[in-house]
């Protein structure tokens, strides 16, 4: 296995194949380019790392050709635009005809690991160029294993079929050193590889453009290079201002402003009277601070009255009602009952008034108690234009409730008669007449003092209220004075009362 000098005819042979590779570059389809507008912001040639493998034939032996299979596993990168380094694996196995002159063959297997270098010439999609290395490699042939350094070089091509896949095609000289002991007696041995293979770039080149604020707009094209994380972003690099207010929508708190409308820093329409209504759609844009305002952003006016709340201090006056300065109705009288609920407005200042604005009248008798020289007259009773009762009247009582056919006075009775005597007492000098009935039940005779005693028992109760007794007088009339039929129970009722008689002096 000694070299001879017909194998470096296909030496030459294996160098005519790589320097073929421009032509066969030609032929393939165009990869894509790794041209790009944006500047290279790493390094200004394609210095990433690859892996790949490859396979072809090894043979040596200018007499018998001795062949076999040969394959190859690499790691590498561009160290400098035209200086490419790579770690290799290696294996051949080639089947050795006429071993020891004899007609016997057997298997010569060879592993090795070396480091390899090579000048590459960039001929655009086409990379080749002379390689060199050296490495460490073991024997196997004839029972023997021999372990030893080796050497190698050749011509190395490659072309770019895509942006992260290469064609590789490699054809080298390997020469072996031995101790020249054992099986293996010769020095140097040698083998000729010719390989094609495929390698693989690792990562991405050209490297992407800075973006230090990760809006996806590389930092060389970005009009805005700090825009917050997350904002949406145009080509310049600048956050959408949808609504072009001048905020952009990551800050905008009103996103759908009408164009022209000025905004304050939140992109909300200015409300410079800060009533919650924009300038653009106030109608009153100096509201002072505090105040409620309607949807036109005027002061509101609950009640209608011409005065905003926050002057009223009668919020609540009814509508069209006349108000003064403050939104309180006119109280022209100064009764306190204002003058759309006064049905006597012209009441002299001071006088006591009821609800209605009319001076009081407590015993409801037509006279205000401010002119009535008697406030307790009985109800029904006619008065004078001092408020007291006049004479020649009658009281008609249906109230006054006697025990059963007795003169004794049911406690609802008194209660009744001493209104009565109360009413009277403003007249200490009047003249009464207690007059009894009775319904036709029972004779006449039993009648008539049956009314009598209870006149005088009702008398006797008037004059324990206060009455004057020599003014006061008692008489039955039994059931001589009917005002209603006895035929029925609701007239008997009628008929069975007490009278109470003014006199006339």
């Amino acid at each position: 296995m000694r070299v001879s000098t017909t194998s470096f005819f296909r030496a030459a042979g294996i160098a005519a194949m790589i320097m073929a590779l421009p032509a066969a570059a030609q032929q393939l389809p165009a990869a894509e380019s790794s041209v790009t507008e944006e500047p290279n912001f790493g390094s200004p040639f394609d210095d990433r790392y690859w892996v790949g493998v490859a396979g072809g034939v090894t043979f040596a032996d200018s007499e018998n050709f001795d062949n076999g299979p040969a394959a190859l596993v690499h790691f590498g990168k561009m160290l400098y635009p035209n200086i490419a380094l790579q770690l290799e694996g290696q294996y051949e196995q080639l089947t050795v005809a006429d071993v020891g002159n004899t007609t016997q063959t057997a298997d010569y297997t060879r592993y090795g690991a070396g480091v390899t270098a090579q000048y590459v010439l960039n001929m655009g999609r086409l990379q080749v160029g002379p390689l060199v290395g050296a490495g460490y490699r073991r024997i196997d042939w004839l029972g023997e294993i021999e372990d030893g350094l080796s050497g190698y070089a050749g011509i190395g091509g490659v072309i770019k079929v895509g942006k992260n896949v290469d064609l590789t095609l490699d054809g080298r000289y390997l020469l072996d050193f031995s101790d020249g002991e054992g099986v293996l007696n010769e020095s140097t041995y040698y083998t000729w590889n010719a390989l094609v293979g495929v390698r693989f770039k690792l990562g991405t080149w050209p490297p992407k453009a800075p973006d230090n604020d990760g809006d996806g707009v590389p930092d060389f094209r970005d009009d805005c290079p700090n825009t917050p994380l997350g904002a949406i972003v145009n080509a310049r690099g600048c956050a959408v201002d949808s609504d072009n207010d001048g905020v952009a929508d990551f800050g905008d708190s009103c996103p759908n402003t009408p164009a022209g409308v000025s905004v304050d820093g939140y992109g909300c329409p200015l409300d410079t009277d800060g009533d919650g209504v924009p300038d653009i759609s106030d109608e009153c844009p100096d509201t002072p601070p505090g105040v409620e305002v309607d949807a036109r952003g005027c002061p509101l006016d609950t009640d209608q009255d011409g005065v905003v709340n926050a002057k009223d201090l009668c919020p609540n006056t009814p509508f069209g009602a006349e108000v003064d300065v403050h939104g309180c109705p006119f109280d022209t009288d100064q009764d306190g009952v204002p003058d759309f609920r006064d049905a006597c407005p012209n009441t002299p200042f001071g006088t006591p008034v009821n609800d209605r604005g009319c001076p009081l009248d407590s015993d409801g008798d037509g006279v205000p108690d401010a002119l009535d020289q008697c406030p307790n007259t009985y109800p029904g009773l006619e008065v004078d234009t001092i408020g007291c009762p006049i004479k020649n009247q009658v009281i008609v009582l249906h109230n006054v409730h006697f025990e059963f056919n007795r003169a004794d006075l049911l406690p609802d009775s008194k209660s009744l008669l001493s209104k009565v005597a109360k009413s009277l007492m403003d007249q200490p000098s009047i003249k009464l007449e207690v007059a009894g009935h009775t319904d036709s039940l029972g004779s006449d005779e039993y009648n008539l003092k049956l009314s009598n005693r209870r006149a005088a028992s009702v008398r006797s109760y008037l004059i324990s209220q206060g009455l004057n007794a020599d003014n006061i007088y008692a008489r039955g009339y039994g059931e001589r004075q009917p005002l209603a039929t006895n035929a029925s129970e609701e007239g008997r009722a009628a008929n069975r009362r007490v009278e109470i008689h003014l006199l006339d002096d």
